[in-house]
């Protein structure tokens, strides 16, 4: 309907957000060449799997980070609305260092009302809210609240 079809995915997407005018700091002060927007990574998709239990939603979620390094991870199939983060050691072989960074996982809701295959199978009812995520165009920040 939006008339972007070239754009949806019928399996997961990466993602790149680039926003703000960030400052990159030298050493001994000052800062190194232009301002640059800070750049995000994002891995989404709808999923499949996950079981009954809260847990094993859970951790289907964070087993996207086996598939794709990215900062931030979406997936939707499960229906149950959640938000964790994971500390990962990042590497950067341009500079050759290793960088302790944290990865967000958002898990999304379900947007129908109880009922069809849901209630045919005896599964839990699905909370309607979702989290929302938000991103920072000053420091390289994240955070996702329901």
């Amino acid at each position: 309907q939006l008339g972007l079809i070239d754009r949806y995915s019928k399996t997961g997407a990466a993602i790149f957000i680039k926003i703000g005018n960030h400052h990159i700091p030298k050493r001994g002060g000052g800062y190194k060449g232009k301002p640059s927007p800070i750049v995000y990574s994002l891995y989404v998709i709808h999923g499949s799997g996950g079981g009954r239990k809260e847990g094993a939603k859970a951790i289907r979620l964070a087993d996207m980070a086996s598939v794709i390094d990215t900062d931030i991870y979406i997936h939707a199939h499960t229906h149950l609305p959640m938000v964790m983060k994971q500390a990962f050691f990042r590497t950067d072989m341009s500079n050759g260092v290793v960088k302790k960074v944290d990865k967000l996982f958002v898990n999304t809701s379900a947007q129908l009302e109880y009922g069809g295959y849901g209630e045919a199978f005896e599964y839990k009812p699905s909370s309607k809210e979702c989290p929302v995520i938000y991103i920072s165009g000053v420091t390289k920040s994240f955070s996702a609240k329901l």
